[in-house]
């Protein structure tokens, strides 16, 4: 039996979908918070001030857009929330994908996740719409790129002697 039939058979692994949502959630804000100053301007504390507006309110946006302990830990903790269950709708469509369709698939995914959140989410949540740039789509992408990366390569099954 091929690798791709036996993983297809194989149940989803949720665990491991979560935590890929997560490491990808990690990367998307590492780049963000590096990339958005450098490149688009502002402060590296503005994307998790705008997740935690969220949860916190509109009073904890910017200005100023300093570092705020609090404010820092609660748009950390709702974007990885957020990823993770990112990481499990991902996990779903690509479970049992070849590598490479994974990673393709997780591209799409990313840039269907920016347009979700900078486009169709700012009814709700108008800040967002500060950070419609290529830095962001970037992050984006890369966020779907490596968490079907993750997925797929924990979920294919290899020959014991390939395993570590």
């Amino acid at each position: 039996m091929s690798d791709h039939a036996s993983s297809r058979r194989e149940g989803m692994r949720w665990g491991v979908a979560a935590m890929a949502g997560v490491v990808g959630g990690v990367i998307l804000l590492v780049l963000q918070m590096l990339l958005e100053p450098v490149f688009v301007g502002g402060s590296p504390w503005g994307t998790p001030r705008m997740i935690a507006a969220v949860a916190l309110g509109t009073e904890v946006l910017p200005p100023p857009e300093t570092f705020d302990a609090g404010v820092f830990l609660t748009g950390v903790v709702l974007h990885l929330a957020m990823s993770a269950l990112y990481g499990l709708a991902l996990g779903a469509i690509t479970h049992g994908m070849f590598l490479e369709m994974a990673v393709i698939m997780g591209a799409v995914f990313g840039l269907a996740l920016y347009v979700v959140n900078f486009y169709l989410l700012t009814a709700l949540f108008p800040w967002f719409a500060g950070s419609r740039n290529w830095v962001t789509v970037f992050s984006y992408i890369v966020f779907g790129l490596a968490t079907g990366w993750i997925l797929a390569s924990r979920h294919t099954r290899r020959p014991a002697y390939t395993r570590l």
